[in-house]
């Protein structure tokens, strides 16, 4: 199980990666639903995050390799068991990773600190091609549908820590996806 509100306040930066490299997804499948939502989920991603991008100047490769692991088991944790959306935790991924990169640059082999992964992601989370988006507001006549235009302006928020890493991208056709559908917003907003 993931560490508890005193065990929390008592273990640093690296004990806590040590404690949650530990934990395996199959274990925690397996315990009671109930106690799984009394985790302190949102506190062990918050101090896990505040810590990585703490001491990420001080890390070595192995260390990176671990923490690189622990959080892309902790992201999925939080939304399985920690009953945190899907947007929040993404949302919370992509802070890290644009803060991580603008801290230490890209690292080949890690995701965290892979400017054309996160792009990547990005695009996998838009509702639709920039195409469909155009085509969808062209057929709203006054006052548009507002759960369309929620439903378009949803990744903006991932695409604000896009635009901190901006110069990190890699040249690509996600990179222009990532542009148009900029464009797109700023005509909607």
């Amino acid at each position: 199980m993931i560490p508890d509100l005193d065990e929390l306040k008592t273990l640093g930066f690296r004990d806590l990666v040590d404690r949650l490299s530990r934990i395996r997804t199959g274990e925690l499948a397996a315990l009671d639903p109930d106690v799984l939502a009394d985790g302190e989920w949102t506190l062990t991603s918050e101090q896990f995050r505040g810590g990585l991008i703490a001491h990420c100047r001080d890390l070595g490769e192995a260390e990176w390799r671990r923490c690189d692991e622990v959080a892309g088991r902790l992201f999925g944790w939080v939304e399985a068991f920690g009953g945190t959306s899907h947007l929040s935790v993404t949302a919370d991924r992509f802070h890290l990773s644009a803060s991580l990169l603008l801290e230490v640059g890209p690292r080949p082999g890690l995701a965290l600190l892979s400017p054309g992964r996160l792009l990547g992601d990005f695009i996998a989370e838009l509702p639709c091609s920039a195409a469909e988006a155009r085509s969808t507001v062209s057929r709203w006549r006054g006052e548009p549908d507002g759960a369309e235009v929620r439903w378009l302006l949803a990744p903006m928020v991932l695409a604000g820590q896009l635009d901190r890493i901006e110069h990190l991208l890699p040249a690509s056709a996600d990179r222009d996806t990532y542009r148009e559908w900029k464009n797109l917003w700023q005509n909607l907003t």
